[in-house]
């Protein structure tokens, strides 16, 4: 898995696919980034997996963390944005559920 950030955002780590049926943004736990979802693979019978790469975790440890879940999820729904063209679903679990709801 790439674990930079791509053309599109710093937040993804995987480029989009042109044309999956759905997408699953996957928020990882605390202390953990996007590589957490590295054995996962990039495409499940047509549904793109999106890891999320938070601020101030692997590659981003020089961006700043933000100071509330809202901003955070503000500023992650901005950036996710234009992924929102078809159908999609949030998979976190422990400190990455808290954005992925104030995100929907």
């Amino acid at each position: 898995m790439t674990t930079g950030p791509t053309t599109l955002s710093p937040w993804l780590v995987r480029p989009p696919a042109t044309a999956p049926r759905a997408r699953l943004f996957c928020l990882p736990f605390a202390g953990s980034g996007a590589s957490a979802f590295s054995a996962w693979p990039a495409d499940l019978d047509g549904v793109e997996v999106c890891p999320v790469q938070l601020p101030g975790r692997e590659n981003r440890l020089g961006h700043p963390h933000y100071g509330s879940y809202e901003h955070l999820a503000d500023e992650l729904a901005e950036h996710l944005a234009p992924l929102l063209d078809r159908p999609f679903a949030f998979f976190a679990h422990c400190a990455g559920a808290l954005p992925a709801y104030e995100t929907v």
